[in-house]
Formats: structure tokens, C-alpha cells, sequence
């Protein structure tokens, strides 16, 4: 593991450490972090499992800035066939 900054690199994985930190950080971080991890972890599989998307745009519009960010995009999204 290679530290650079508040950027880690693991085995040529790049994330940003301190970008979001919901659940506070410490000694009196949130006691139901590693919980509330795991559902929203289940709760991204499910839907996924259980619902096809589909794109209604060909391609992505976005503004510049100091960031690019997206003005919208279009989904479609329908219940898998058992």
C-alpha cells in the first residue's frame, strides 16, 4: 500500500479516503457503521437482482467546471422475468 496524500492506492485501486464521511470518524464514530454498510450493500444487490436498466440516451451531457457534472440522464428500469 502506497499512501499519496488523502488518495490510496491498493493494488491499483485509487479512492479518495476523506471524501464522504457520513458516520463520523473517532472515538465516537457511529456504533451501527459496519450494519448500516452491510444493508445499503444488500440493498444495491437486490435491485439489481431483481430489475433490468436500460439507458434512453446515447450519450451523457454534462457542465464544465472544477468537476464535470452530469445535467441528467435518462433510465429505464423494469422487473426481471423469474
Amino acid at each position: 500500500m502506497v499512501q499519496l496524500g488523502v488518495y490510496v492506492v491498493l493494488m491499483g485501486e485509487c479512492r479518495q479516503k476523506s471524501a464522504f464521511i457520513p458516520f463520523s470518524y473517532g472515538p465516537r464514530a457511529c456504533v451501527g457503521r459496519n450494519v448500516a454498510e452491510m444493508e445499503m450493500a444488500l440493498i444495491v444487490a437486490t435491485v439489481f437482482r431483481r430489475y433490468e436498466f436500460e439507458l434512453y440516451q446515447e450519450e451523457l451531457e454534462t457542465r464544465e467546471g472544477f468537476l464535470r457534472k452530469p445535467l441528467g440522464l435518462q433510465v429505464g428500469m423494469r422487473r426481471r422475468r423469474q
